[in-house]
């Protein structure tokens, strides 16, 4: 991840937020540089929290950021609004775009879906496209879904997989149906399977058990997604996952992993070699 440790993400869904950066980090030298309007409301604090992206995501100080977020919160959405004109501004700094969704995620309401909505509307930005996508995941109104579902097919990549993360993180039936197909593109990254697996509901593994063994044996996904696919198949897998474990538990190169790997090929076993419960007497009359 391209951002360094001082970004305190601990009230945005990181699984998502990764792969935006990733995304847009890579994308830097095709975007334009900041803009220069006139802060609006407590202008003081909106004037530091857009001087804060100009230390580019190695130095971005994400932390102050989300402090002045809060600040500027208290006056409710309007507050806010100079966050949301940096992240919809066309000529926007994209590391500004970024820190407006670590800033933004925790206040996303239903009233700045209309705003989102414009926002990922074809022919705009595309750094602003995505990062609406990633805001507009957190609004459940009917217009905001309905449009969720249409940037899952977005010809823009960066802003199709923002939507699809979002959706598959909220266990939308369509969008893990296409999990295997987002998988095997063969212009799907590392990092961007290991957000697959990462916002991949575990009540719903079993309708890609496939992907959450390839997962587990995948040594170059972030050790996180790969833990998470280790206790997933220990947890629900059945005899079927127990070639895939024992490959991790015998070969892999990560202690942490052939360590859990080989526990949970035992709690498979157990649990699939167990004698079935008898069936119940019937109470006598």
């Amino acid at each position: 991840m391209p951002v360094c440790s001082r970004i305190d993400l601990r009230t945005v869904n990181c699984a998502l937020l990764g792969c935006l950066i990733a995304a847009i980090a890579l994308a830097l030298p095709a975007c334009g540089g900041g803009g220069n309007a006139t802060p609006t409301g407590n202008d003081a604090l909106v004037q530091e929290w857009k001087e804060l992206s100009k230390a580019g995501f190695q130095g971005l100080n994400a932390r102050r950021g989300q402090e002045i977020t809060a600040e500027l919160a208290k006056s409710g959405t309007a507050g806010l609004s100079p966050i949301l004109d940096a992240l919809g501004d066309p000529q926007g700094d994209p590391v500004a775009k970024v820190l407006a969704v670590m800033c933004l995620t925790q206040y996303i309401s239903p009233d700045m879906a209309p705003r989102l909505l414009e926002m990922t509307r074809e022919g705009q930005e595309t750094t602003s496209r995505a990062c609406a996508a990633h805001l507009l995941g957190f609004v459940q109104t009917p217009e905001a879904k309905q449009r969720m579902k249409e940037l899952a097919l977005d010809k823009e990549r960066r802003v199709m997989m923002e939507a699809s993360l979002a959706l598959l993180m909220n266990g939308d039936p369509d969008t893990l149906k296409r999990v295997p197909e987002l998988w095997n593109d063969k212009e799907t990254t590392e990092r961007e399977r290991t957000q697959l697996i990462n916002v991949l509901p575990e009540a719903h593994a079993r309708e890609c058990l496939d992907i959450v063994k390839a997962a587990a044996q995948n040594a170059d996904l972030e050790m996180p997604a790969r833990i998470k696919a280790v206790t997933i198949l220990g947890r629900i897998g059945d005899a079927s996952v127990l070639d895939a474990l024992n490959a991790c538990a015998e070969k892999d190169p990560f202690p942490e992993i052939k360590s859990l790997a080989a526990n949970a090929a035992e709690a498979v076993k157990a649990r699939t070699q167990a004698p079935a419960a008898p069936p119940a007497t019937p109470p006598s009359s």
